[in-house]
């Protein structure tokens, strides 16, 4: 396999970064798609769509800290495990879907993807220093002490601006009057 993603690096020189960053992360890309995805199977398909885009984007990961690296190869393998599962949840018949779901589950469904949608819209209209908070928080699994790191800010300051968004985004729920 690490032949395939070796034929995707355009410059020859990259490819001994490539190697490296494959044996230096390959278990722990296959540990974070295992954890989102519970199944070894899809797991590995996720680790192959990683590092596949570890090749494809090799040259944005040469200037990077080894603790950016890592966080880069996190989001990587996390976009592509949430690919996968999203991929297998098409490939469902409809008619099984309909056959374990009632009607109460498909309005329940709808109403939280409606809040959801709701959410993203109002983060969208956030200041930056609110949107990045709720980013690393929620998309990316992070504590307030790693999102003070990435930020470059006291671990205070980090939750101090969480705790300011969300009471951003409860405003904004009331002012709609939507529980």
């Amino acid at each position: 396999m690490l032949e395939l993603y070796l034929s995707l690096i355009f410059d020859p020189n990259d490819t001994d970064l490539f190697e490296k960053i494959y044996y230096e992360y390959k278990n722990y890309v296959f540990k974070v798609a295992k954890y989102y995805i519970k199944d070894h199977h899809y797991a590995e398909d996720a680790s192959q769509i990683a590092f596949k885009n570890i090749a494809i984007y090799i040259e944005k990961l040469k200037p990077l800290s080894k603790d950016l690296l890592k966080i880069y190869i996190y989001r990587l393998t996390k976009h592509a495990s949430i690919l996968v599962i999203n991929k297998n949840i098409k490939n469902r018949s409809n008619i099984e879907y309909m056959d374990n779901s009632s009607n109460d589950d498909l309005l329940e469904e709808y109403i939280d993807l409606d809040k959801l949608a709701r959410i993203k819209k109002y983060i969208k209209g956030m200041d930056t220093k609110y949107k990045s908070i709720l980013s690393l928080y929620f998309q990316d699994n992070m504590n307030f002490r790693e999102i003070a790191e990435i930020l470059n800010i006291p671990k205070s300051t980090a939750n101090a601006r969480f705790n300011r968004a969300v009471e951003i985004l409860k405003e904004k729920f009331k002012e709609e009057d939507y529980d």
